[in-house]
């Protein structure tokens, strides 16, 4: 067995494409060697902004030989009456370089068959690479890629080198207009000449490249960094040491060589707010905020440099950008606070030509409307609400925004606070597009979660009415799963009972559409939300994806009960009757349903019309435990409700056994039928258990959750 290595020099790839192609590059080469039947360890893979780097440790020499088993002509077609091969058999055996003696014949399905059998010999790694590695080339999935040459090939950046060693051999790997080598090259400018490797010794390898200011190891590089910054920070705040841990992960792929410095800005910019400076630092120039002793931005930051020379020429250089993007940064703060965010937003609200503002201010209306539907189970003050409503969009005809969109909300919460408006107001205007990606901050305040939910809502159902598309299609164009998850994680994490059946229903009622039309929508609408209520309930470990189902499909929508009553019915499950009473809902539910499907009326129950003794005792075991049962999910002791229900298991059984539902005497028969539809709505208030997979029907079914 011998190692492989496997690099390819590009131009400066972008931060993000490295750390997506290391890990694409490590997944399709472990299938493509699996799919050739090569061995190896688990392939590991290494990326640089000029380099991706494939290792593979003890990759077998070649394929297995594997034993060939063809079918061949029938036997009656093979061998003539006497027995002896007819042309059909020798023209077979030929063909594999076998004697005819040497087939074999084969009882199968459809008669007797010659069959040959063939040991191919396996091809080796060097010839199979030549074809392999180009195809993993090809396969990396880039956001985009480019052409450089008339070769036609595509990469994400211009491809200037390959190099390939297996062992101590070169596989002349060709991509375009390249060939594999055993050169590779050191960093562009402190060392950019040629470095010859001479075997695929990945230790050889990093010492080579490390001498060459390369730092191949992505985890090295990282791990550098963060010492460094830490060690910086400190100094500032020793016991409050605090960083960006995705700009970390960013800087450690845009520097091949990490030399971390620390620089300094006027004071004077930190009368800018602090959200405004972290962006400026972080989401332009790729640079740390310092926090102080009093947990307050200093005026300094810390960056890292590719290079490595005169670190004062360094710190002068970045200390210049930066304090350009400063200087702007403030200057667009000292103009946008010259109009307040009142009059920016009564400008906006007063707009007659729609290409000023666009539908905002019928988007903002709607949003003031619904947050008085979403509000009633909150309790936010309604003079709250209305004010940031008329206020959180204001900010979207400011420099600042123009500048630096991500600060949308944020920035337009600290306006508010400039002209003095309540804390609750200003932190709600803040809070309101949170959370604005998956595991991003909730709004931190009742008044935010309301509008965010409003506007939220407000944004998918406009979308759906306007093209149904926009939540069915494999795309995600105007991010509106990603608001649904936004909604429901605002009400789970925030336990607010809310029915989004209510909001939705609301929500549409402001378009004014046809009634077939609102019903329409709103079941898609609502359809799409207890899809992504399931994937949160399925993330959130609930193994059972029958239990996720039963609880879901109930009449009303309320995600925070949905979860309560979800670990109530997990707890439930673990009865000794939870498999019996639950095969009676299913037999309550068909029987019910065959009723139905025959026109079979039954609407009332009277229980003074009940005969046998079994069902008289059914009746006042449920009598009993309904008010009590109806009390507990009042109350949300949910766990108590299933307990009393799951209490009818046995004069539940006693009822099937001994009485007879669908009875020649239609009235008998009609009044059992409405007493089973009484049972089972209580049932159905916490769960429909006909989705509930018992032990019974769950062979070959036990990996329900991927478990």
């Amino acid at each position: 067995m011998k190692n492989l290595l496997f690099e390819i020099g590009t131009e400066e790839l972008p931060a993000s494409y490295v750390n997506s192609a290391r890990d694409d590059i490590r997944r399709i080469a472990s299938e493509k060697l699996k799919e050739i039947g090569l061995k190896s360890l688990e392939p590991r893979c290494f990326g640089t902004p000029r380099r991706l780097v494939l290792f593979v440790k003890d990759l077998s020499e070649k394929q297995g030989d594997k034993e060939i088993t063809v079918l061949g002509p029938p036997c009656d077609k093979a061998f003539d009456k006497d027995n002896k091969p007819t042309m059909a058999a020798i023209g077979f055996a030929k063909k594999f370089g076998l004697q005819v003696d040497e087939l074999e014949i084969v009882d199968t399905k459809s008669g007797k068959y010659v069959f040959a059998k063939k040991i191919e010999k396996g091809k080796l790694t060097n010839e199979l690479l030549k074809g392999l590695l180009p195809n993993l080339i090809k396969s990396i999935p880039f956001p985009k890629t480019m052409r450089w040459d008339d070769s036609g090939v595509r990469f994400a950046r211009p491809i200037r080198w390959l190099m390939c060693l297996y062992g101590k051999d070169i596989i002349p790997v060709k991509f375009g207009k390249l060939e594999a080598g055993n050169i590779t090259y050191g960093h562009r400018f402190l060392a950019p000449d040629a470095i010859k490797i001479n075997s695929a010794d990945i230790d050889e390898y990093e010492k080579s490249l490390s001498s060459a200011f390369v730092v191949v190891d992505q985890n090295e590089r990282k791990d550098k960094i963060k010492k460094d910054l830490e060690k910086i920070l400190k100094k500032y705040n020793p016991t409050f040491v605090v960083f960006d841990e995705a700009l970390l992960d960013t800087v450690t792929d845009l520097v091949e060589y990490p030399n971390v410095l620390e620089g300094t800005f006027p004071e004077e910019f930190l009368n800018v707010p602090d959200i405004v400076l972290e962006a400026a630092m972080k989401s332009h120039q790729k640079y740390f905020p310092v926090i102080g002793k009093q947990l307050k931005l200093t005026n300094k930051f810390v960056f890292v440099s590719n290079i490595k020379g005169s670190e004062e020429e360094i710190i002068k250089g970045n200390e210049r950008v930066l304090n350009a993007r400063l200087a702007d940064a403030k200057f667009f703060w000292d103009e946008d606070i010259k109009t307040s965010l009142e009059e920016r937003s009564k400008q906006i609200m007063e707009a007659r030509n729609a290409h000023q503002f666009g539908t905002l201010p019928k988007r903002i209306r709607a949003i003031e409307r619904l947050t008085k539907v979403v509000n009633k189970n909150v309790g936010v003050d309604p003079k709250i609400l209305k004010r940031i409503c008329r206020l959180c969009k204001a900010d979207l005809g400011t420099h600042m925004v123009e500048e630096f969109p991500e600060l949308q909300g944020e920035i337009g919460g600290e306006y508010a606070r400039y002209g003095d408006a309540p804390e609750e107001v200003s932190s709600g205007i803040a809070c309101h597009y949170y959370p604005r990606f998956a595991d991003d901050k909730l709004p931190n305040t009742k008044a935010g979660s309301v509008v965010s939910i409003s506007d939220k809502m407000n944004a998918i159902v406009s979308h759906v009415i306007e093209n149904e598309n926009a939540i069915t299609g494999s795309g995600d164009k105007f991010a509106l799963r990603r608001q649904a998850i936004g909604i429901l994680r605002i009400i789970l994490e925030g336990e607010y009972d809310i029915d989004l059946e209510n909001i939705i229903s609301e929500c549409i009622k402001l378009y004014k559409i046809s009634e077939d039309e609102h019903e329409r929508v709103f079941r898609m609408v609502v359809d799409f939300f207890k899809q992504r209520l399931k994937n949160i309930l399925i993330s959130w470990h609930f193994r059972r994806y029958d239990f996720v189902d039963a609880v879901i499909n109930t009449s009303s929508f309320e995600p925070t009960k949905k979860h309560e009553i979800l670990e109530a019915l997990s707890k439930a499950s673990k009865s000794n009757n939870f498999e019996s009473i639950t095969t009676s809902f299913k037999r309550i539910s068909n029987i019910l349903k065959q009723a139905r499907e025959r026109g079979i009326e039954f609407i009332y129950f009277n229980k003074r019309k009940l005969v046998e003794p079994e069902e008289k005792k059914l009746a006042k075991k449920f009598l009993d435990i309904s008010k009590s049962v109806n009390k507990l999910i009042k109350t949300k002791k949910y766990t108590e409700a299933f307990s009393q229900i799951i209490s009818l298991r046995k004069p539940l059984d006693n009822f099937f056994d001994k009485v007879m539902v669908m009875d020649e005497n239609h009235a008998l028969r009609n009044n059992r039928l409405a007493f089973l539809q009484e049972i089972e709505n209580m049932f159905s208030q916490l769960a429909n258990f006909s989705y509930v997979v018992t032990e019974k029907n769950q062979a070959g079914k036990d990996n329900l959750l991927g478990q």
